[in-house]
């Protein structure tokens, strides 16, 4: 997925060969601090585009919740597969 690429690249996360992908540990405060800036751009984004295609902040939440559940359990599968 290039969501997956997009994340890898940034650090965000880390995949393993046949083992799955994993959240990268934040190895310092300036690291957490540069995460939060990457998140804040993509956020800024996100809500700029979805007031252009007229959702609701309430909307775009209930969205975002309904794509982590769906990314939880793809990684929970990912990792699930290896064992």
């Amino acid at each position: 997925m290039k969501a997956y690429g997009e994340l890898e690249s940034e650090g965000l996360v880390y995949k393993r060969r046949g083992a799955g992908t994993y959240v990268a540990e934040v190895t310092s405060r300036l690291a957490r601090k540069e995460q939060k800036k990457i998140l804040s751009r993509r956020a800024d984004a996100l809500l700029a585009e979805a007031s252009q295609l007229n959702f609701t902040f309430e909307e775009v939440m209930e969205l975002l919740r309904s794509r982590q559940e769906v990314l939880t359990k793809v990684l929970f599968k990912e990792n699930s597969d290896v064992g």
